[in-house]
């Protein structure tokens, strides 16, 4: 399983050559699945969020299709993440991208579809991907979303 996980996404060389090592070819041959699922729980300016696709369009990055599991049918959604290089999902809520990941039934195809795919977080993405997402609690998170 091919990891990279950030708390900020690709914002330095460093970071940078870390995905290049993982994908072992440029970025403008990379088929990267953007999921900003994490995003729509949060209320109020998402620039952050604009920025972060402006960076990867700034690497290089030619092929990006834009995902959000909780708006689009698995039927929809899953043949596009199967044929992409990369997954990178971005920030936002952690809970409410668990939520949607259990519900949707991706969190359990994640494992059988990275034997083949970068992995990649950004803040909330990257969260998600440990073995307990307390550190992310809020009263109001577990409110709306559960203990997930």
């Amino acid at each position: 399983m091919k990891l990279l996980l950030t708390s900020a996404g690709v914002t330095n060389k460093s970071i940078e050559n870390a995905l290049l090592d993982l994908l072992r070819k440029p970025f403008s041959e990379t088929k990267l699945a953007f999921i900003p699922t994490a995003a729509n729980a949060e209320a109020g300016n998402k620039g952050w969020l604009i920025d972060d696709l402006r960076r990867l369009k700034d690497l290089g990055f030619t092929d990006i299709d834009i995902i959000d599991i909780s708006a689009l049918p698995k039927e929809i959604w899953l043949s596009r993440l199967e044929s992409a290089d990369i997954l990178m999902f971005g920030g936002g809520n952690t809970f409410y991208l668990m939520h949607w990941l259990k519900k949707s039934g991706l969190a359990d195809m994640l494992p059988e579809m990275l034997k083949k795919k970068v992995y990649a977080g950004i803040s909330a993405g990257s969260m998600v991907t440990a073995k307990s997402i307390e550190i992310s609690t809020s009263k109001l998170d577990l409110r709306m979303y559960g203990d997930e």
